[in-house]
This record gives structure tokens, sequence and C-alpha cells, in this order.
């Protein structure tokens, strides 16, 4: 059987390949918490671009700082969040992501608004608050991924009706408790808007 070379004896240009458990801890993470609310802040946070990724106007042909935001407009009557829960870390492999993601019961998505965002920046009066459009959701339904891959797995079904929570699996019909609910991994999450 040939014998392996300690890696500092391998040529310069040689770069040693990692191994897949070498691949698999450099990409493991410590359980972290987020929230949906957190999330929207940060997909709607102002980002300065500078001269390189600036605004270019025509009219002096050249760039120029400024800010960026995302917002929302107009909002859906439902609302569908999907929250990452695979990852792809290249040669094939992918990981589940079992992060925590807290998400709320009730969501008020005016802080989100265009009109609120302008509003706030730059004082517009005339800009209705974005109640009068319908910014009040209530969670309807959570989605689950059950099982550790990506190849494989069972999805179950949390659903609200009539007050009260169900749990879907299949052909079973169980009744759960809002804790149940919000102790749930979420893969999916409905929000509908408030009459």
């Amino acid at each position: 059987a040939p014998q392996s070379l300690p890696p500092k004896s391998l040529p310069q240009k040689v770069k040693k390949r990692p191994t897949l458990a070498v691949l698999k801890k450099q990409f493991q993470r410590v359980s972290h918490e987020f929230s949906v609310a957190g999330c929207l802040h940060r997909f709607t946070r102002k980002e300065f671009l500078q001269h390189s990724e600036g605004f270019f106007c025509r009219h002096c042909n050249a760039k120029h700082e400024c800010v960026k935001q995302l917002s929302f407009k107009h909002l859906p009557t439902v609302l569908c969040f999907h929250i990452k829960r695979f990852q792809n870390l290249g040669g094939g492999i992918t990981k589940k992501l079992m992060d925590n993601v807290s998400f709320p019961m009730e969501l008020d998505m005016e802080p989100f608004l265009s009109s609120t965002v302008l509003r706030e920046r730059y004082g517009v009066s005339g800009v209705s608050p974005g109640a009068s459009v319908g910014s009040q959701y209530e969670l309807t339904s959570v989605v689950m991924h059950l099982g550790g891959t990506l190849q494989g797995g069972h999805y179950v079904c949390y659903v609200r009706h009539d007050d009260r929570w169900y749990l879907i699996n299949d052909a079973y019909v169980f009744q759960v408790t809002e804790e149940d609910v919000q102790a749930a991994q979420a893969y999916l999450l409905y929000y509908s808007k408030v009459a």
C-alpha cells in the first residue's frame, strides 16, 4: 500500500482536499435565536451605498452616495414566509439548519410599509398610515419539515380553525395548544390579513 506523505512535504501548488468530516465541521454552527420580526427589520434596513455602488446620475454623469431601503408598497391578503432550513455545503452535501426562529401569533406589517418609511425618513405628510391599508395579520398555519436531511423527511402542518389549533399529519388530525404551535421549527409560516 502506498504511504501517505505528511502535509508539509506536499508541493506548494497542490491543495490538500478536505475530507467530508472536515467540511461538515467547518459548516457546523451553534444554534442561534432568530425571529420573524428581526428578519423583517434586517430585510428592510437602510443600506448606505458608497460611490462605486452608488446612484448614477445621467445629468452630471457621475455616481453619488445614496441610501437604498426595501419596503412593502402593497400587502397581500395572505403572507407566506419561507424559512431557509437547508444549506448547500458544496460537493453534493446539504445540511438542515436547526436554528430556532420565533414567530408571533399576530404580526403588524406597518413598520415595513413604504408609506411608513417615507413618513419617518422625510416627514412626508399626506402619506396615510399603514393601518388604513390593513397591516394587521394573524398566524393561520405553520408547516414543519421532520427529518434531518433534504433527501428525506416528512411534512406536517399546524392549522388554526375557529380559534383552535390542529396538527395535521397525513390522515391524522389532533387538537393542540398555541404553545405547541409556537414551539414548532417552522419551515413555512402563513399569516392572513385581519379584516
